[in-house]
């Protein structure tokens, strides 16, 4: 396979393909993500281990990075919305199951806790979008990073195409966010990054990866 060189079967016309059915996907990953990873994020565990830190993990905090940080929902969606056919949304799913279950049972198993630093002064927005952040998600469930993981899942999803330098180039940054927000720390990273990549690795092995791509509707 050429890494990012093919371009994507029906470009952009792929938004207004699947749609019910991409919508059905994208609220049963929603589901999927948001009960077992709350649940462990509020749930207080006796004993939380600790991750060394690196050079990585001194970045000061940039409150305008907030934005990047959450502009996962928007690459995810992105992500969702432009598969060309019924099967790779189906094998997309796939792994997204594969890798949130390995990611919940390393946070269920292995349960981790950082201390979050504290934040400049900022304007009234960032600051809002911070203490949402903050409020919503605790200073747990840390490493691997799922943030990370989602990011990468659409990466792999899309190495073949030219638009997977884009979801690449936008995942990287993502990533600079997540230490310059005090969200993760550096190790977090490459564990997303791993967990996605057994996700989809054994998502294509198992779905009959051999099958060609189909362009029109199913």
């Amino acid at each position: 396979m050429n890494l990012f060189q093919e371009p994507l079967p029906a470009g952009w016309k792929n938004l207004k393909e699947h749609i019910p059915f991409k919508l059905l996907i994208g609220i049963a990953c929603m589901i999927y993500w948001a009960i077992p990873y709350f649940t462990l994020n509020h749930h207080d565990f006796p004993h939380y281990h600790s991750l060394p830190e690196t050079w990585f993990d001194q970045a000061p905090i940039l409150p305008w990075t907030i934005l990047v940080y959450l502009s996962i929902f928007s690459l995810c969606t992105l992500g969702l919305q432009l598969h060309p056919s019924r099967e790779s949304i189906i094998r997309y799913w796939k792994s997204v199951v594969i890798t949130y279950a390995i990611a919940f049972t390393i946070f269920a198993l292995f349960p981790t806790k950082m201390a979050r630093a504290v934040t400049p002064e900022m304007s009234p927005f960032l600051e809002s979008a911070f203490a949402f952040t903050r409020t919503v998600d605790e200073p747990t469930n840390c490493f691997p990073s799922l943030h990370l993981g989602n990011c990468f899942l659409v990466v792999f999803a899309y190495r073949q195409y030219r638009i997977g330098w884009v979801f690449l180039i936008w995942s990287i940054l993502i990533g600079a966010s997540v230490l310059t927000t005090a969200q993760h720390m550096f190790w977090d990273i490459p564990g997303g990054i791993a967990i996605a990549a057994i996700g989809t690795f054994l998502a294509e092995k198992y779905w009959e990866p051999n099958r060609p791509h189909k362009t029109e509707k199913q």
